[in-house]
């Protein structure tokens, strides 16, 4: 990063250089990964059941996920200096992301009335504002949202899912790249 800053970058291109970069990585991955996946679903299993809309879309919302851990993550790895806590922080971030989102997701997954021998209202079912702010944070994390697009019956089946989860996703590496720059240009290089 000196390097870069001797050269005459600034602080905000060097931060959104890495990010682009890492975005950029992301979206390679994911691209060859949907090939392959495509490729061997065609191959193995003849005409697969998700059509090509649906498929277009999850990709879509894949590459603004892409976006948005890219986001995270470059924000972690630039504001922290040694690189292997920057790592352990960042891994961490991502089991405390899965543990948050499959505990959030779980909480929602409750029917709201009890089967088949007492047909009442079932007492841990998740209503009201609990219900809409767990779905909100269960939508943001985007382990949430990789989650939710693992079974994608119940994601399509949302008015507006692709719109939402684009939204959010881009939301997240907005803002975190705005706090990001903000302290990057505040931080001790050494």
């Amino acid at each position: 990063i000196r390097n870069k800053l001797v050269v005459g970058r600034s602080r905000t291109q060097i931060y959104l250089s890495n990010f682009i970069a890492c975005a950029a990585a992301g979206a390679v991955q994911l691209f060859f990964a949907s090939a392959v996946i495509w490729t061997f679903i065609m191959l193995l299993m003849g005409r697969p059941q998700i059509g090509a809309p649906a498929f277009l879309s999850t990709c879509i919302v894949m590459l603004f996920l892409c976006v948005s851990y890219a986001s995270i993550y470059n924000f972690v790895s630039m504001l922290v200096s040694g690189k292997a806590y920057a790592s352990i922080l960042n891994i961490l971030l991502a089991v405390a992301f899965l543990i948050t989102a499959s505990f959030l997701l779980s909480k929602l997954a409750i029917p709201e009335t009890m089967q088949p021998y007492e047909m009442g209202a079932n007492p841990y079912y998740v209503s009201g504002v609990k219900r809409r702010v767990y779905q909100f944070f269960a939508d943001c994390l985007p382990a949430g949202q990789t989650l939710q697009m693992a079974n994608l019956s119940l994601v399509w089946k949302m008015p507006g899912a692709l719109f939402r989860y684009c939204g959010l996703s881009a939301a997240i590496a907005v803002i975190l790249n705005t706090a990001g720059i903000i302290l990057f240009r505040h931080k001790d290089l050494k």
